[in-house]
């Protein structure tokens, strides 16, 4: 992929951000128009980040959708 086309992608922009314990979650906001370089992006998602001894996971939900990255 083109650097200068992932350098004009617009990126998300966090907000309602929460932090507790070992907990972190937030809402995340397409901050401009869609580039679309790896598949169709989403305008908006929700981040919920788990700190666990010394791993964390990652989960990141969209509609009904949900990752989980280790």
């Amino acid at each position: 992929v083109d650097s200068a086309i992932l350098n004009a992608c617009p990126g998300y922009r966090a907000t309602h951000v929460k932090a507790q314990g070992s907990s972190f979650i937030a809402e995340l906001q397409l901050t401009g128009a869609a580039c679309n370089v790896f598949g169709n992006d989403i305008t908006k998602l929700s981040l919920d980040v788990v700190y666990e001894t010394g791993v964390f996971s990652l989960f990141c939900s969209m509609g009904y959708v949900l990752m989980m990255f280790l």
